[in-house]
């Protein structure tokens, strides 16, 4: 678990290191843009499910739906689970696989921020 932990810690720095805060503004300034980047982050990371929440807790200026969508989704989908559900089950059902859950953790993460979460 510590290799997850560390590898989101240089993630997370590298971030705020190499990305200017207009930038991050930009995505901390908009929920929709935010709970969209944090659910993109959580599908290239394929960080442990044990070790997301120390990940999400790094990036601070998020707000906190983006980050729930981001511990989320990162179970349900990531860079290893997308070519193993295209190889073992049929196309259409795999596409769904990855897509509904997409769809629905950005809706309930968008409810969230909405109800004042």
């Amino acid at each position: 678990m510590s290799r997850f932990l560390i590898l989101g810690a240089v993630v997370s720095s590298a971030f705020k290191a190499f990305l200017s805060s207009n930038v991050l503004g930009l995505f901390t300034g908009n929920i929709f843009l935010a709970i969209a980047a944090m659910m993109a982050l959580a599908v290239l990371l394929s960080v442990c499910s044990e070790a997301d929440a120390f990940v999400a807790a790094s990036f601070a200026s998020f707000p906190a739906s983006a980050k729930l969508a981001f511990m989320a989704l990162g179970p349900m989908v990531d860079l290893k689970l997308i070519p193993m559900f295209l190889s073992v089950f049929h196309r259409r059902l795999a596409v769904a696989l990855i897509v509904v859950p997409c769809f629905t953790v950005y809706v309930m993460a968008l409810a969230a921020s909405w109800g004042g979460w």
